[in-house]
């Protein structure tokens, strides 16, 4: 790969290791654990082409993630793809997932009642989802990235056969006492079991894939024309609710890649899936299609580029409405660690100490 020119959203994206969220106990635990993996060299990073064109000219975007620690994110100068580039190689995110993954972003790292209540609660929201256009009826179900299979859960009380595969067996071993069919391992799993769906679940799953194109393809390989994928994943451009304008705090180690819907459509497009439905947030459910055709390649670099821009701008503005809406919800409650957050995150924090 090779940096063609630096595009660093500004200075806060610099690496500094500084984290921008505030952790508990342990994840700080956790957070120390990766860093140690990371000086010790026991985690391994490498250079790889555009996982979209397989080109390698990018510019750098930002150094770190909101975690602190150094993550090089760049976008593609021939289609626009924002991803992770070094990043960690295979087995080291496999160790990552194993052993850290759960207890950084969620402050526990074994599998819990409320997490799998939370992932139940989501289930239903992607099945009223996909059911809009789908007669969900007795179909079989594989969902990647299960977690402890909350989501499945759902499904399967509504008649469905599902499957889960999860990198993290402590996950996987809970979601299994509550009586869901869970694997620890990969999509490879499936095939080697021979289990065969009619629809398979991303849900903020396909970020986290190192070589999203070869997921795609193989399961392309795999399922009968008419099958679904159902893909969710953290928008690039709905960044307000969840990160607060804040496209720093939407970075993080686990992500290899980012998408809005209209890269996202592309991407399964030319992977021979063409889209059902699909918003912004992104929700998107797609339909294999009986032949891969070469498309026309789209260049979302523009695009990309002005949609961070645009976030940026609106995370430094005090009158923005969900910055007025946080700052004001904080007062009324007395938080004043995280009115101290919102004025750091909109820039002026460091002219009121003064």
């Amino acid at each position: 790969m090779e940096i063609l020119s630096n595009k660093i959203l500004s200075s806060r994206y610099k690496a500094n290791g500084k984290a921008i969220l505030e952790l508990n106990k342990s994840q700080t635990e956790a957070l120390n654990a990766i860093k140690s993996k990371i000086d010790s060299s026991k985690y391994v990073f490498e250079a790889v082409e555009c996982l979209n064109c397989n080109s390698n000219g990018f510019d750098l975007i930002a150094e770190k993630d909101r975690y602190g620690l150094a993550v090089s994110t760049v976008i593609c100068r021939e289609c626009g793809l924002l991803q992770t580039n070094p990043r960690m190689n295979q087995n080291s995110y496999n160790d990552f997932y194993e052993n850290h993954y759960r207890q950084l972003y969620s402050g526990n790292s074994i599998g819990t009642d409320v997490f799998f209540k939370n992932q139940h609660n989501h289930g239903k929201l992607i099945y009223d989802f996909i059911r809009q256009n789908v007669n969900l009826e007795d179909l079989n179900i594989v969902e990647v990235g299960a977690g402890a299979g909350g989501i499945l859960s759902f499904f399967k009380e509504n008649g469905c056969a599902v499957w889960g595969v999860d990198l993290g067996s402590s996950y996987v071993d809970f979601g299994k006492e509550k009586g869901i069919e869970l694997f620890s391992g990969t999509i490879d799993v499936i095939f080697e079991k021979k289990i065969k769906p009619n629809l398979v679940i991303y849900s903020h799953v396909l970020e986290h894939i190192l070589n999203p194109n070869i997921e795609i393809q193989k399961w392309y390989n795999y399922l009968n024309v008419g099958d679904m994928i159902y893909i969710e994943v953290p928008g690039l451009d709905n960044l307000t609710k969840n990160y607060r304008n804040d496209f720093l705090r939407y970075l993080q180690n686990a992500h290899t890649v980012h998408f809005n819907l209209a890269i996202l459509e592309s991407f399964m497009n030319k992977n021979g899936f063409d889209m059902v439905i699909g918003n912004e947030n992104v929700q998107a459910l797609f339909v294999k299609r009986e032949l891969v055709t070469n498309k026309k390649k789209n260049n979302n670099y523009e695009t990309v580029i002005n949609i961070l821009k645009k976030y940026e701008s609106k995370r430094k503005n005090i009158f923005d409405s969900n910055n007025r809406k946080y700052f004001f919800s904080n007062v009324k409650n007395k938080s004043k660690r995280n009115i101290v957050s919102f004025f750091k995150n909109i820039g002026v924090y460091k002219f009121l100490k003064k």
